[in-house]
């Protein structure tokens, strides 16, 4: 099982490698008939050719937003624990009040 999984990883690999020679060729390819054929400045060509990664704003994203949730996570916490705290102040059970919050808003599956 583990030697079919390192042949599928070396397969994959060598897949990878071929696609990014092949982008690189036609890159080159492309840049030649700008500059040669289409009389574009080489620094113009850069500009054309040069395309941010769209996951890379997705990931920044998503990496906000968890910390967002994370914070979000604490200060929920921080409430339950300050409720808790008040009703004993005042010597009420919370279970009589029905007061049983989730340990966390994960629990919940909504964040």
């Amino acid at each position: 099982m583990d030697q079919k999984n390192g042949f599928e990883r070396l397969l994959l690999e060598r897949r990878i490698t071929a696609t990014k020679q092949e982008i690189d060729t036609r890159e080159a390819q492309m840049h030649h008939v700008l500059v040669d054929v289409g009389g574009v400045q080489p620094s113009a060509v850069r500009q054309i050719t040069t395309h941010p990664n769209p996951l890379e704003g997705v990931v920044g994203q998503l990496k906000e937003a968890r910390r967002d949730a994370d914070a979000l996570d604490e200060t929920y916490q921080a409430m339950v624990a300050a409720a808790a705290a008040k009703l004993e102040e005042f010597r009420i059970a919370p279970n009589e009040i029905g007061f049983e919050p989730r340990a966390s808003l994960r629990a919940l599956g909504e964040v």
